[in-house]
């Protein structure tokens, strides 16, 4: 089932409904939640990711993002978070769920660790919910869990490769 964005033989309650079924909910989201998912990729890959987690469902469902506001350089909210989680997830999910094999991953987590912009996972509810491995590592720049990041195929490194022009630090074109 798809939603469709500009579907203009769906009115507004069905599109509602629609996505609740797409999260598995048994009722329609609120209006607000669909306007902030057509608007909000990241929000909408959120929702998407968390189908299965019910509390963070729960969650999002209920603090749909503040439509309009701009982005600055402040630090990352637990929405930001979340929308990036969403995004990656779509990412993910439009792959077909791929995942990298043993020796890529262990490559990608080996750049990971010599990568100044390693850090140690804050404290936070998405961090706690999106877990990762036991090390508890984040990459700095993007906020992601390092174990998972690096899993994924559809996921790629933000920090340039420091003496390779035109790679990432997992040694793989930058795009």
């Amino acid at each position: 089932m798809q939603l469709a964005e500009h579907d203009s033989d769906l009115d507004l309650g069905a599109k509602c409904r629609e996505m609740g079924e797409l999260l598995g909910l048994g009722a329609p989201v609120p209006e607000a939640v669909l306007a902030c998912a057509l608007q909000d990729e990241g929000y909408a890959h959120n929702l998407l990711v968390s189908r299965r987690q019910p509390g963070l469902l729960a969650y999002l469902l209920a603090h749909p993002p503040r439509q309009g506001v701009a982005g600055g350089a402040a630090p990352r909210s637990s929405i930001d978070l979340a929308r990036k989680a969403s995004v990656a997830l779509w990412e993910w999910a439009r792959t077909g769920f791929s995942t990298v094999d043993d020796a890529t991953f262990h490559k990608r987590l080996d750049a990971c660790g010599g990568c100044p912009q390693q850090t140690e996972r804050p404290e936070g509810l998405l961090h706690r919910i999106a877990g990762g491995r036991a090390d508890g590592k984040i990459c700095g720049l993007c906020g992601c869990p390092l174990s998972r990041k690096a899993l994924l195929e559809s996921e790629g490194c933000p920090e340039p490769h420091p003496t390779k022009p035109g790679l990432t630090r997992w040694e793989e074109p930058v795009g």
